[in-house]
């Protein structure tokens, strides 16, 4: 039985509330954007009506929406309209929840099955528009597996999501080698999602803008030197915010013969292995390192919707077309060819 206060829960907004543009509205920008059209987002949340009245029922959240955070507010038509106005023809979903929520097994099983199952009702009833990413408790690997086999089996999930890290414990370490193997052996997606890092931190830096760039560089980084991801060559994963600081630090990464014993050059080439997505930071600030690190057809356009609105997204596009890194291939690439390639759902 779910033992969740109001209280813990409100605890996710300060995982969810990241930076915001402003609401769906004309601009420049979101003309232009419209014009070019057929955009794959991949960095894209929701917070599925299922979810909402299944915390309504339980007392988590207040019968009267009006007092909700804004983001439990997640709506299906405003959804659309963003979409619509800057020319995301699909997204793949998902819920990024931290991990505080569910410190046992059961409610980690109770938890995932409703955002899962309510996400998974989105899709069957917009199969056009969208995908989504089931998700995993990465503080309880065995119902991470579980889960895994039951979303990718019963639910048609499209890939799987996970935090990045659980305490100190980041996906290349051995309680997660089973997920891994399983994913691998499925020749699956997997999203990672950053968190806070549990360190103190200067009371005037939010955390996301330096602990999730850090989360998504050690995650990484824990793959490739713990062997991880040699071990499992069939998996695809998808860091979030182009790498965090991965691709800055490509340089670093040739010196770990000198430092540490360890094969630097092989690892840095492990950065191609990765797919990484546009969400904040991409053009014109993070693209010429992201280009060094990553293979062409492995960056994928990421929106990071509803924390990035409709205005703050738009002009993520105008800076996109407007970046001299990027031609016009590799730009068609980035916001659709690549996803239509990793997801048979927006082959056509």
């Amino acid at each position: 039985m779910l033992q969740i206060s109001r209280r813990s829960f409100m605890q996710m907004a300060a995982a969810s509330t990241v930076v915001a543009g402003a609401s769906a509205g004309s601009s420049r920008a979101s003309t232009q954007s419209a014009a070019a059209g057929k955009l794959i987002d991949t960095h894209h949340h929701i917070f599925p009506p299922g979810l909402q009245d299944w915390l309504v029922n339980r007392g988590v959240l207040p019968q009267d929406r009006s007092t909700w955070p804004n983001w439990a507010q997640w709506s299906l038509d405003e959804t659309i309209e963003m979409m619509e106005s800057v020319g995301i023809v699909g997204a793949i979903a998902s819920q990024p929840a931290p991990l505080s929520l569910f410190p046992t097994a059961g409610e980690a099983r109770e938890w995932t099955r409703v955002i899962n199952e309510s996400s998974a009702e989105v899709v069957r009833d917009n199969p056009k528009r969208f995908g989504f990413f089931a998700y995993l408790p990465l503080n309880h690997p065995a119902v991470m597996v579980e889960e895994a086999v039951y979303a990718l089996d019963e639910l048609d999930a499209d890939g799987v999501m996970c935090i990045t890290h659980s305490g100190d414990k980041y996906l290349g370490h051995p309680d997660y080698a089973e997920l891994l193997s399983e994913l691998n052996r499925r020749k699956a997606t997997l999203f990672l999602h950053p968190d806070r890092i549990d360190l103190p931190s200067p009371g005037s830096v939010p955390y996301w803008l330096t602990d999730f760039m850090l989360a998504t560089t050690r995650t990484a980084l824990s793959l490739i030197l713990s062997g991880a991801l040699d071990r499992n060559p069939d998996l695809s994963i998808i860091l979030s915010h182009a790498g965090g600081f991965l691709p800055y630090i490509h340089g670093r990464i040739f010196h770990l013969d000198e430092t540490e014993g360890r094969d630097g050059a092989k690892a840095a080439e492990s950065l191609k292995r990765f797919y990484y997505d546009t969400a904040l930071p991409m053009s014109p600030y993070a693209t010429a390192p992201l280009l060094q690190a990553a293979l062409p057809d492995r960056i994928l356009f990421g929106t990071d919707w509803p924390q990035v609105q409709t205005k703050g997204i738009a002009e993520q596009l105008a800076e996109m077309r407007e970046d001299k890194e990027l031609d016009s291939a590799l730009r068609q690439k980035i916001m659709s060819d690549n996803a239509r390639a990793l997801f048979p759902r927006f082959a056509s």
